[in-house]
Parts: structure tokens; C-alpha cells; sequence
């Protein structure tokens, strides 16, 4: 068993977050040395964004405990570059609310900040919760995730598995009793397109709009981790930082 010296804990949600609670339970449930740096306000669908146009301010709330004006990348690199003596022996960027599989890997702030960790060559993983994120009254199983997610976690890290990638983790939002298991899962892709474009007026009669996303995809991919989350299972998926497709270059090279 490899001793886990430090941990950094980073998020999109935000610092305030029910999320964040949980992950900082989880983190020092398998390490002492436990630092949270993680954005002021919400910055959901950032994915790996860094803020070069814009100053960042820190704000230290309590002993590593730390809120940046910022997205979760920059909280990465400011616990790294500026706040932390020492880098940190494993990343861990959530809970989110709501999944990050399929199409929303792309996007996820969440993977954003995990992958930013393994461009340092550290160990990192991206921890979500499926729920209904529109509906923010329905109860959501952070306790399940509390449960399960320690010891997955030091599995996972002590396999000393590449650095460069990170590993996603997802969990179906259902009681202990009712989790069936882990699944180690492929990255699938939504089925139909999910974004909403909603137009609206505003008192002066001009346009504005509204982007956001479409519920769960009804037929998933089987072997992905949309069909395992539905079937009540977590699901464990590695994703490369190489995102070449080695299939289609050759098929360039052949026709070219």
C-alpha cells in the first residue's frame, strides 16, 4: 500500500458546494494532509479553461482551505505554482453534481480539472454524482459516494497507473444497498444531440438566450458508462490526454 502524503481537492461547483463536503470527508478518510483549492462561484462546462485575460484573487478561508476567482484548472495551477510547498500526491477534482460521462467529459469542469493535474504528471481523478441538476430539491446519495469512493480511490492509486491520464469516476445516484458494483466502462458519446438553445425576450424586447442540456440519453450505449450508471453501477474509465485518432490518420495518409 503506497502512503498518500497529500491530496489536493479542486471542483466546478464551487467551494460551498454539498459536493465539496463530501469529497474532503473522503480525502481524509485515506490521508491526513488534505488541501481544498477550488473556484469562488460555480464554473460548470469550463472544461479545461485557463483565465489569461482575467487577474486571479485568492482568498484563504481557513488553513488550506482556499477560494480562487477562477476556473478549476486555474485552481490547480495556483495550488501547485503558488499555495502548496510541495506538489500534492494525488488530485481529486469533485464530487460534481450530475454525471460527466458521454459528451460531457468534453466539457466537464470537473475532468477539466483533473486533467490539468496530470498535464503535472500527478495522479488525478474526476469524481461525479448522477442527479438531476435542474431539480436541485430532489435528495442526491453523496453518502453512497462517501461510502464507496475511499477505498476505489486507493485502489486505483496504488495500481501506479499513468500519471498523464486520469481516471473518471462516476456514480449512480442510488442508495448503498442498491450500488450492483464497479464497472470499468469505455467513453461513450450521446446518441442524439443534448444541447437546448432556449430564446427569450427581455423587458426591452430584445433577445437573449439560455444554453444548457437535455436529460439523460434514452438509449445509451451499451458497454459505456451512461448504460452501467442507469444499471446502478459505478463506473471507473481512464481517458488519455492523447486524443488522436490513430484510425482516421491512417486512412489520411492512405488517401492523401
Amino acid at each position: 500500500m503506497i502512503k498518500l502524503n497529500s491530496i489536493l481537492i479542486v471542483n466546478d461547483d464551487g467551494i460551498d458546494a454539498v459536493g465539496m463536503k463530501s469529497m474532503i470527508k473522503i480525502a481524509q478518510t485515506i490521508c491526513e494532509d488534505v488541501w481544498v483549492v477550488a473556484p469562488t462561484h460555480e464554473q460548470s462546462g469550463v472544461s479545461r479553461a485557463v483565465s489569461v485575460h482575467n487577474p486571479i484573487y485568492v482568498e484563504r478561508r481557513a488553513e488550506k482551505r482556499f477560494a480562487i476567482d477562477g476556473t478549476p484548472a486555474d485552481c490547480v495551477i495556483m495550488a501547485i505554482e503558488v499555495l502548496m510547498n510541495d506538489k500534492p500526491d494525488l488530485i481529486l477534482s469533485g464530487v460534481n453534481r450530475g454525471h460527466n460521462a458521454a459528451d460531457f467529459l468534453h466539457i466537464s469542469g470537473t475532468v477539466g480539472g483533473a486533467g490539468m493535474g496530470s498535464t503535472y504528471h500527478i495522479p488525478s481523478m474526476a469524481l461525479s454524482l448522477m442527479g438531476n441538476i435542474r431539480n436541485r430539491s430532489l435528495p442526491l446519495e453523496w453518502e453512497m459516494v462517501e461510502h464507496f469512493a475511499p477505498e476505489l480511490i486507493e485502489k486505483l492509486f496504488n495500481m501506479s497507473l499513468d500519471a498523464q491520464s486520469i481516471q473518471n469516476l462516476n456514480f449512480p445516484n442510488c442508495s448503498i444497498d442498491n450500488v450492483k458494483g464497479i464497472k470499468v466502462c469505455e467513453h461513450g458519446k450521446r446518441q442524439e444531440p443534448f444541447i437546448i438553445v432556449d430564446k427569450r425576450e427581455n423587458l426591452r424586447g430584445s433577445d437573449y438566450y439560455w444554453i444548457n442540456f437535455k436529460g439523460i440519453d434514452e438509449n445509451p450505449q451499451i458497454n459505456a458508462e451512461l448504460a452501467s450508471l442507469q444499471d446502478n453501477y459505478i463506473t471507473v474509465t481512464a481517458v488519455t490526454q492523447n486524443l488522436t485518432n490513430f484510425a482516421m490518420n491512417d486512412d489520411i495518409k492512405n488517401q492523401l
